[in-house]
């Protein structure tokens, strides 16, 4: 029986929790929930017949969760994270973390030398776009993933950039399986973009195109008809099935708020829209059509299925990858661009 209680309601990452703490699953016993802010957490009572607690060390220590879920203010997080940590309670957080290296290196050692799960939560492995894509690989119709990339419209804003480079990141570490490797902070938001060669001759002739992307002979998804581009970071890494990269760009002249992750494998490519699911893929010289995968139905019954009762739980380690990474993108930013190494 796992006890589940919840740090923060008045935040609206809160949502990631609420359907598996209204639901009861079997195995899983709601004790209560925090929330300073008094206006928050009366109009949260009103909806929820749970044990309500001003602070999360009053929560920690009357209603003794064994694990908790962190959706509280970012300034906050960490010292949520650390106190149940210190009270031996496994941790589930919506991102982000933290901003700091150093806090995450100290968190990260706290649970692993207490034997204790420390998570962040990610959505996309759940979108159906993002099954599809699994499935295409597993069956070996796309060959060895090699690149994965995040094209992102202009009007995008910074919060949904950060959170989409993370989900991207995490995609990475999935589909690739890379260990190690180094990281590049390009572009911040608002800096000039730089130049792209023109795309090369897509395969067959014929320029397929997945959602506005091109497969070149090269076998590289190439933007078509954009001019400049902001590389916000590149991502280098090797595993036991090679060498592997992770990009993400930002097209400031692109209208809208499109965000667009690429699969590209030796024998194919695959591209979503993350807001609508919309799919298409290339295998050889044959782009599919567009197929309308939807939105994940549950997101939230999800996180608690995927992070909170998965059998064979992954180590703290792979967990906190994309944040490692992430840190790392701002700090080589901090550096003027600098080349950083990174592993698990």
């Amino acid at each position: 029986m796992i006890d589940f209680a919840l740090v923060g309601v008045a935040d609206q990452r809160h949502r990631l929790f609420i359907h598996p703490v209204e639901r009861r699953r079997a195995g899983v016993h709601v004790v209560g929930y925090s929330e300073p802010d008094e206006t928050a957490r009366a109009e949260f009572a009103v909806l929820h017949e749970t044990p309500a607690f001003a602070d999360h060390r009053e929560l920690l220590e009357q209603a003794r969760p064994s694990m908790i879920a962190v959706a509280s203010p970012a300034a906050a997080t960490f010292e949520v994270v650390r106190d149940a940590l210190a009270a031996g309670v496994d941790v589930i957080v919506a991102p982000p973390l933290t901003g700091s290296l150093a806090e995450l290196d100290q968190l990260a050692d706290a649970a692993t030398s207490a034997g204790l799960r420390l998570a962040v939560v990610h959505t996309y492995r759940n979108h159906p776009a993002v099954r599809l894509a699994r499935e295409l690989v597993d069956q070996g119709r796309l060959g060895r993933v090699r690149e994965v990339v995040l094209e992102v419209a202009g009007e995008v804003s910074d919060a949904d950039l950060a959170g989409a480079s993370r989900e991207t990141l995490e995609l990475y570490r999935w589909f690739t399986g890379a260990s190690e490797g180094t990281v590049t902070g390009g572009a911040a938001a608002g800096e000039p973009g730089r130049s792209v060669a023109e795309p090369a001759q897509p395969v067959g002739g014929a320029a397929p195109s997945v959602n506005g992307f091109v497969q070149a002979a090269d076998g590289s998804v190439q933007t078509v008809g954009e001019p400049e581009e902001q590389v916000i970071m590149t991502v280098r890494g090797t595993g036991p099935d090679g060498d592997s990269g992770c990009e993400v760009v930002r097209h400031p002249g692109t209208a809208g708020t499109a965000l667009v992750v690429q699969l590209i494998g030796d024998e194919g490519a695959a591209a979503w829209e993350v807001r609508n699911g919309g799919f298409r893929s290339i295998t050889g010289d044959r782009p599919s059509p567009v197929i309308a995968c939807g939105l994940p139905a549950d997101e939230p019954q999800w996180v608690l299925t995927d992070l909170v009762r998965r059998p064979a739980p992954s180590t703290v380690a792979e967990q906190l990858l994309s944040t490692r990474i992430s840190l790392l993108v701002a700090e080589s930013g901090r550096q003027g661009g600098a080349e950083l190494e990174w592993r698990l």
